[in-house]
């Protein structure tokens, strides 16, 4: 069921937002039956799901797929794109010294 979840988020529109209420719905439900040593990953789909649904909420779209769908951004939208702060995208952490 989190694979349906994960797709879910990287859809963009601003209908997409009571799919993202469902989402977290969703999560509500499934939380009790994961094992404990998946709780962490039920607190990550949590703050993906505040996060994407907030940009759509601003947006109503991805901004940072602009460029490559040949869609023009506004000036709120390229402050947001300059920023490279994408939830989609992660930023690995490693241990200092230790390559990715």
């Amino acid at each position: 069921m989190a694979f349906f979840l994960v797709a879910i988020s990287h859809c963009e529109g601003p209908d997409h937002l009571a799919r993202f209420d469902a989402i977290d719905a969703l999560t509500d439900r499934m939380e009790p039956r994961m094992p404990a040593h998946l709780a962490d990953m039920m607190v990550g789909f949590r703050r993906q799901n505040a996060r994407v649904r907030g940009i759509i909420e601003r947006f109503g779209r991805h901004p940072h797929r602009n460029p490559i769908l040949g869609r023009l951004s506004s000036p709120d939208e390229e402050a947001y794109i300059a920023t490279g702060n994408f939830p989609h995208v992660r930023q690995v952490e490693t241990e200092a010294g230790a390559g990715p």
